[in-house]
């Protein structure tokens, strides 16, 4: 290429550049510098947009022509960040008479190049955070974040490595509904941002990433998400976007990214971690607090299995609350438990109202009192105990009243301050626990009569079905033999019947007699409570069972075609129906 015509392009000396061309020397056009730059990629290069449009003009076909590093002229534009060439490009292609020039090929498709290394364009933009650039490229085809380079990365895991996050961002928000967020050495654009996130937050006020990684680690919790730091899941996009918006959006879109581990074997919140990335949010809130407020039961485990996490583990937030107190309030009890079973977890700590977890626990409203009890008992024998000022409050009758603060509260700090028709009906539920202590009582005592009528029913019930298994309805064989002493009519179906009802009634009977003995040694009344329905249930299905076997023993006894027989029969068979209508009505 002749240096004056080099420099006419760069330069964008238009006039010089037109005076050059003639037909005759129409091979000019492909005329390639040392790195087999060809005129447009010089055009390209410094900006010059007229003539590049003229060089398209002329040779449609210089699109597709690549430079030593196989560049296109798309790619030059692209790493100086030329949007207008950039767009002149893509739509010259998209053009008619490009498309019809026989020195193109029609498979070829510009943004799909790549050059040596295997960069696509889209690759070279974000190379240098050039973000119209690449919101032009996906605009054109959006699975062009699909593509890797020889080293495995995507434009995603690019723009992170390189610190562009509101590049990231955008690619996340605006890829199709499966992209690649994949990088080298087998690490996701989640590693990426965590380690390149470190030196960066240490300058800034930042909500740990660890917290918001944990806080939304499964489909479930795009919810909590947004009500945590309301943000809507609505591909809306911001310049300004930050590395938590982008983890946040991440793995709102790919949850799996959290659990993949690179060729080091770390996933990342390995690297969180090993960061130490454990700050606490404006709230004083920790990631195991955050955690346990998502209720994701895997990242949990992994922070009380991390010991540069220890100090999580009994942090209290600005309201005095501890991951053992969130897990209570949340209602999470598979959290709670697994609390509740590390040594390290402080149970008996108190929040800045005088409560601990199990106070919390035992004064849920929207909890059954046998579930109740059963936690209370697993927490106790953990080593939780209930604090010395819950005990003052229930004496008083302001316990519920405490912990309905505490929860509405909560409410109103998820929500961002809002709903305060939720605070309030949440306030008017759990303060009516005075009326609610008093109701249980008279329940337990109610339960006790019907416990008492239980045992007696359940008593009667074993000691005629054990009796009547061994007084068979048609007698014994007396002849020797090998049916000795075996029922005369056992070959019958009605006499099968008897045996299988009879044995039926006799096993619910002994049932609901050993559900009562257990329920006689248990203190807390919930948990009586929860026997107590179960025996019933028992006793109920002996009852009837005893009747079936009833049935079948008088068909036996009687011919079954008679009349007597048929009037037993249908009697009984109305006292089911009517007993069957009693209990569904």
């Amino acid at each position: 290429m002749e240096a004056k015509l080099y420099q006419a392009v760069a330069s964008g000396d238009y006039s010089f550049f037109e005076s050059s061309f003639t037909p005759a020397n129409s091979a000019i056009l492909f005329h390639v510098t040392n790195q087999k730059n060809t005129l447009l990629h010089v055009a390209a290069q410094f900006k010059q947009k007229q003539i590049a449009k003229k060089l398209i003009t002329l040779a449609p076909s210089l699109l597709y022509c690549t430079n030593s590093d196989c560049d296109t002229a798309l790619h030059v534009s692209a790493q100086v960040g030329c949007l207008d060439i950039t767009q002149l490009l893509i739509d010259c292609e998209n053009a008619k008479y490009c498309n019809e020039d026989p020195e193109v090929e029609v498979n070829l498709k510009l943004v799909k190049m790549v050059n040596h290394k295997k960069d696509t364009a889209l690759h070279c933009a974000v190379y240098n955070g050039h973000l119209d650039v690449v919101k032009v490229l996906i605009e054109e085809d959006p699975q062009l974040n699909n593509f890797t380079n020889c080293a495995g990365e995507s434009p995603l895991f690019v723009a992170v490595d390189r610190k562009f996050f509101n590049v990231a961002n955008y690619i996340v928000l605006q890829a199709p509904q499966e992209f690649s967020y994949k990088g080298r050495n087998n690490m996701n654009v989640l590693h990426a941002a965590v380690i390149r996130t470190h030196q960066a937050f240490q300058y800034n006020s930042f909500k740990d990433i660890l917290v918001r990684i944990a806080v939304i680690c499964t489909s479930r919790l795009l919810e909590f998400a947004a009500c945590k730091f309301g943000k809507i899941w609505d591909k809306t996009y911001s310049e300004e976007a930050s590395a938590e918006d982008f983890i946040i959006n991440v793995i709102r879109r790919y949850p799996s990214a959290m659990e993949e581990a690179d060729d080091f074997g770390w996933i990342p919140l390995h690297n969180a971690a090993h960061m130490g990335h454990t700050r606490a949010d404006n709230r004083g809130r920790s990631a195991l607090h955050f955690a346990v407020d998502s209720g994701n039961t895997s990242v949990v485990d992994y922070i009380l299995r991390t010991r540069i996490l220890d100090c999580t583990i009994n942090k209290q937030d600005n309201e005095g609350n501890t991951p053992f107190h969130l897990a209570a309030g949340k209602g999470n009890y598979t959290v709670l438990l697994m609390l509740a079973k590390d040594s390290r977890v402080d149970k008996g700590a108190t929040n800045k109202r005088g409560l601990a977890a199990i106070d919390i626990i035992n004064s849920k409203m929207d909890l059954r009192h046998y579930k109740k009890s059963w936690i209370g008992q697993k927490l106790e024998m953990a080593g939780g105990q209930p604090s010395l000022e819950s005990i003052h409050y229930k004496r008083l009758g302001q316990l519920k009243m405490t912990v309905a603060n505490y929860e509405a509260e909560n409410i109103t700090v998820a929500n961002g301050g809002g709903n305060t028709a939720e605070v309030n009906e949440k306030k008017s539920v759990l303060t009516n626990g005075n009326s609610e202590e008093a109701e249980i009582n008279f329940m337990y005592e109610r339960f006790k009569d019907i416990s008492n009528i239980s045992i007696l029913t359940a008593t009667i019930i074993a000691t005629v079905t054990f009796a009547a298994g061994f007084t068979m309805p048609s007698g014994y064989k007396n002849e020797d033999g090998t049916g000795q002493s075996m029922a005369v009519l056992s070959r019958r179906v009605a006499i099968i019947a008897f045996v299988i009802a009879n044995t039926l009634a006799f096993c619910c009977s002994t049932a609901s007699l050993l559900i009562h003995f257990w329920a006689s040694l248990e203190k807390h009344h919930g948990t009586n409570v929860y026997f107590i329905k179960r025996a019933r249930t028992f006793t109920y299905c002996s009852i009837i069972s005893m009747v079936a076997a009833f049935i079948s023993g008088t068909n036996v006894v009687l011919d079954g075609s008679s009349g007597l027989a048929i009037a037993s029969l249908v009697i009984c068979c109305s006292f089911l129906v009517a007993q069957s209508f009693l209990v569904l009505k």
